[in-house]
């Protein structure tokens, strides 16, 4: 063998053993399952979704099955304990945050939740109390396929939640939004849906459909203190999503590969609400993966859209 074939031979040893330990590196990211980075997060996500884990309840997450992240600390000018930082971890749907290590555990608001959908849309992520960071808005779909070049994302929805409204108890949903954020108010063909305004919340101004009003004050099995009772899955019913920050507005998407499926779609200020009439019993409403999406759109993107 001469030497440069000798040399090509090493060299292709070394290409194959890194991409052998790259192929190792990823494998084990995909299998990593990570932990509650602390007890009351555990606590919060049980509450909900501890026995749709455990198939004992049929119903679409609150949270998700399991932790998306590790717990990482990240900034937060008013930290009580000096450190500028908080505790968070990130599931599909959200994020939970303990902003007090040392505040009351047994308070229901000892684990909060960020503005996750607002942080999206305006293209900042919040770093204290009124100290931001600025990122672009995220141009991923909020309620679809992430493939779908076609639907609306968070970056829609910039100037719906520039805009408040008056109340329309009682009338037909039946407004849509396209992906460039443009509305169209009738001849949609949505109103056939049957779905109409049930509340009106005046610290936001906003309208609440009826799908969305039933399923943030559903009552039925949850665990409190490990013990299953029948009670509110949130209580208030605003604790996981925040306030409505737009209207509700259909938008026709692509889902599980499928397109021109209907979706309703409302934007809270921590989640995203979905409506799909063709949904199985169940699971129409749900919450999106706006918990995916932010911890794509802040670390693993950088803020920046594809």
């Amino acid at each position: 063998m001469n030497n440069r074939t000798f040399r090509l031979s090493i060299g292709f040893v070394l290409l194959a053993t890194l991409f052998a330990s790259f192929s190792l590196v990823a494998q084990a990211q995909i299998a990593t399952n990570y932990g509650f980075a602390n007890a009351a997060f555990q606590s919060t996500w049980s509450r909900t979704d501890q026995l749709i884990a455990s198939s004992k309840v049929s119903r679409s997450w609150y949270w998700g099955p399991k932790p998306l992240s590790d717990g990482t600390r990240e900034p937060y000018v008013e930290a009580p304990d000096g450190t500028g930082y908080r505790l968070v971890q990130y599931f599909d749907k959200g994020r939970m945050e303990i902003n007090n290590p040392n505040g009351n555990k047994s308070n229901l608001f000892y684990v909060t939740a960020g503005l996750l959908a607002r942080e999206l849309i305006e293209g900042r992520y919040q770093i204290g109390n009124n100290s931001f960071k600025p990122l672009e808005p995220a141009q991923i779909p909020l309620a679809s396929d992430l493939d779908d070049g076609n639907a609306p994302t968070y970056a829609s929805f910039h100037n719906a939640i520039a805009t408040t409204s008056a109340s329309f108890v009682g009338s037909i949903v039946e407004a849509s939004i396209a992906r460039d954020g443009s509305i169209t108010s009738n001849g949609t063909g949505f109103a056939s849906k049957g779905v109409t305004e049930f509340a009106y919340e005046p610290a936001t101004k906003h309208n609440i459909p009826d799908v969305f009003w039933r399923f943030l004050n559903t009552t039925g099995p949850v665990l409190i203190n490990g013990k299953q009772v029948n009670a509110r899955l949130t209580d208030p019913y605003n604790y996981a999503t925040g306030y409505p920050i737009s209207e509700a507005y259909w938008a026709k998407v692509k889902i599980n590969g499928v397109q021109g499926v209907d979706v309703l779609i409302q934007v809270y200020e921590r989640r995203v609400l979905t409506y799909q009439p063709d949904g199985r019993t169940g699971y129409k409403v749900q919450m999106g993966n706006i918990g995916h999406h932010y911890y794509e759109w802040r670390y693993a993107r950088g803020g920046q859209n594809p």
